[in-house]
């Protein structure tokens, strides 16, 4: 399948960059994950200073099904680029999918405390706590998810709002 992520520019711009990554989103979009890490590697190697070549090298290894492998490119870019949400969230997914439930759960929390109106992120962070064993915690970010969604749709006052995304689980309620 593709995996719909965009790869930003960190550095300025020169003839080697261009060339190798208009060659990376080639292969990407081919969803030619091994050619992709294979010249992701080789331009890793040429140019270590850019974060690009982390970024698709990653990319290619979870398109590959191979999320132990991606992890390691993946925290390169998450520590080169702190503030990347889309990095910290595919090194979740590589977490998530080798059953390290409890990493993802701590990348995901940061992205929920950042974007506390992101449903998508409350999901992901419900899913590896559930997969932490945290059931009861997952749960209760069901109702969050909730909570946001119906703001999303709540136009009006910012108090209507505030009041949903408030919402309690019941504890007579399981899941």
């Amino acid at each position: 399948g593709k995996l719909n992520l965009r790869v930003e520019n960190t550095f300025p711009v020169d003839a080697v960059f261009q060339s190798n990554q208009a060659k990376a989103e080639q292969l990407k979009n081919a969803s030619d994950w091994a050619g992709l890490v294979a010249h992701a590697a080789q331009w890793g190697r040429l140019q270590p200073e850019r974060v690009e070549p982390q970024q698709y090298l990653g990319m290619a290894y979870m398109g590959l099904g191979n999320y132990g492998q991606a992890q390691e490119p993946l925290k390169k870019v998450a520590a080169m680029r702190p503030q990347d949400a889309v990095a910290r969230s595919m090194l979740a997914q590589a977490y998530e999918q080798s059953g390290r439930y409890d990493e993802a759960a701590v990348l995901y929390k940061q992205m929920v405390t950042e974007a506390p109106n992101d449903a998508v992120a409350w999901n992901n962070y419900g899913a590896a706590l559930g997969g932490a064993g945290q059931p009861a915690q997952a749960v209760e970010l069901r109702w969050r998810i909730a909570a946001v969604r119906s703001a999303e749709v709540m136009v009006g006052s910012p108090m209507v709002a505030l009041a949903a995304t408030s919402l309690r689980m019941p504890a007579s309620l399981s899941w």
